[in-house]
């Protein structure tokens, strides 16, 4: 049977759009926190400290099941799963109570947004390598204009008091629910990128050159195929044999995929411009995952201490994530036209990013007005959407699209690892426990720390830079001077005035400099090419 990828792309591509656009409509979120402080009856020290770091060590564990489970069961199961864990969040929000209850809900909502990473790579599975462009931009578009829709829908309804942040809640329910009534009608695939490949992938794999030396014996019950076409010989063979026979089968399957999966990544990471940005892709997603987990704390703490903090009338949490996520894609956007050497001013951008962010963040955590935060959160998320939009362009250079999807699960992994250690240490209620305002001192300092690393890195790149720079310049111009200079001696002006003497050697020494000169010119190409190199 002809694959469904290669006969019809547009119908999964408009189910999964669909899908992803209905359970992005949650407008509810930008006003968690005042929903838990106010109908749920938790203290700011129970929602900071107690609640929402269940979501981060959920999110840590969940994504290494997540990942090795969207390969084995080829996408579609997992992007339900998705739809069910959004459907039990909500309904535990709407009508559970109590702290152990508000953490349960913490940890399906991480079960939910760990399982994005089937989303984002289904579409691959699902449509042919020509459309690939098409629908990458098609699918994240759709997230951020869910993304978007939500938080104007929820600011309007809460600035005009068509509603309450309970009501809120239903809204979200309601269209998750509809998100998951969609994923039921996406269509199957049939491969993957590890546990179900082709057999030319398996044959000719590029990851290490033993395998196709040694290409793995594939079990007929790992194909899906019947170990014997005759009737008699399927009742003839014994049940514990074939029991075994999947055993094998299964256990032949994980280490195909353990070997692949290392192999691509020892090819991935060897790469050294590779490195470096997705270094700063885990350290900054560290960071601004923080960051927009634990504003909303911040602007609560910044209404109590201006006495408004069970006002509804001054608080815009949907407004500004809508702005900034506009402009968040807005930024990503505009940054392809730019011709820029990336390689060359990389770093130095990553570092003053980075600084920037920092100050934003000090500021922040000091200010008492409620705008200067709105505003400079606003520049905080639109900076990181523009940074990593360069990341992910320089990173899917040097890779092919499935290997972009473990560089990608990886770096989204070591940044979860991080928060875990950061929200485990500033956040937590066993440890130090600290509050909103002092916890953003905390993540400008971070953020300091990064960008002078990458600052300093660019600085010694630059500097190593130029110097190449001169010596292939003075290598490729003055070789011939530098030889004969180190051949023949210097005359003192006294011993140069010798008469003709003075004068046949200088001729002497003009003549071996040209000579010298044309010699260097001939193989000066590949000597200054291989020193720049």
């Amino acid at each position: 049977m002809e694959p469904v990828r290669e006969r019809h792309w547009l119908i999964p591509t408009a189910l999964l759009c669909c899908y992803g656009f209905l359970k992005e409509i949650r407008p509810s979120e930008p006003f968690l926190t005042p929903y838990l402080r106010g109908d749920k009856n938790l203290t700011e020290q129970q929602v900071d400290n107690e609640v929402y770091p269940v979501w981060t060590y959920t999110y840590m564990v969940a994504l290494i099941f997540v990942f090795v489970l969207t390969d084995l069961l080829r996408y579609k199961p997992v992007i339900v799963f998705e739809g069910l864990a959004y459907i039990a969040t909500w309904s535990i929000l709407l009508w559970a109570y109590g702290v152990t209850m508000m953490k349960l809900m913490q940890f399906m909502y991480a079960f939910a947004t760990s399982t994005e990473v089937a989303y984002l790579a289904y579409i691959f599975a699902a449509v042919s390598s020509d459309h690939y462009q098409q629908v990458s931009s098609y699918t994240r578009s759709s997230l951020l204009a869910g993304r978007f829709v939500a938080a104007v829908i929820g600011q309007l309804l809460i600035s005009f008091k068509v509603t309450t942040y309970r009501g809120l809640n239903y809204i979200s329910l309601t269209f998750v629910s509809l998100g998951f009534v969609i994923s039921l009608f996406l269509p199957s695939v049939h491969k993957s990128t590890y546990f179900h490949r082709d057999s030319p992938e398996i044959q000719n794999s590029p990851a290490t050159d033993d395998t196709n030396q040694n290409p793995p014996q594939v079990p007929s019950a790992l194909r899906n195929e019947s170990c014997c076409t005759d009737d008699n010989a399927v009742l003839s063979k014994p049940p514990l044999r074939s029991i075994k026979e999947r055993t094998l089968s299964c256990f032949s399957s994980t280490k195909r995929f353990s070997h692949y999966l290392w192999a691509d990544f020892k090819s991935c990471y060897s790469n050294r411009r590779l490195l470096e940005w997705s270094l700063w892709w885990a350290f900054a997603t560290c960071g601004n995952l923080q960051v927009g987990n634990y504003i909303q704390n911040l602007w609560d703490t910044i209404f109590t201490k201006s006495g408004d903090e069970n006002s509804t009338e001054n608080v815009y949490n949907g407004a500004v994530e809508a702005l900034s996520t506009l402009l968040g894609a807005l930024s990503a956007f505009l940054i392809m036209f730019p011709r820029v050497d990336w390689d060359r001013y990389g770093e130095l951008l990553l570092g003053v990013v980075s600084i920037i962010d920092a100050i934003l963040l000090f500021i922040m955590a000091l200010t008492t007005n409620i705008w200067l935060c709105y505003s400079f959160y606003i520049i905080f998320r639109a900076s990181y959407q523009l940074v990593i939009t360069i990341a992910i362009f320089q990173i899917a250079k040097h890779l092919t699209l499935e290997r972009y999807a473990l560089v990608f699960g990886w770096n989204t992994f070591v940044a979860l690892v991080l928060e875990t250690i950061l929200t485990l240490i500033v956040v937590d209620y066993r440890t130090l426990n600290l509050p909103a305002d002092t916890q953003f001192l905390v993540y400008g300092g971070y953020f300091y720390l990064l960008g002078t690393a990458f600052c300093i890195k660019a600085v010694y790149q630059a500097g190593q830079q130029g110097c190449r720079q001169t010596l292939s310049c003075c290598h490729g111009n003055n070789g011939a001077c530098l030889e004969l200079h180190n051949r023949v001696p210097i005359q003192d002006e006294d011993e140069g005035g010798e008469g003709e003497g003075g004068g046949a050697e200088q001729n002497l020494e003009e003549e071996e400099q040209e000579k010298g000169a044309k010699e260097i010119d001939e193989v000066k190409g590949g000597d200054t090419v291989h020193l720049v190199m």
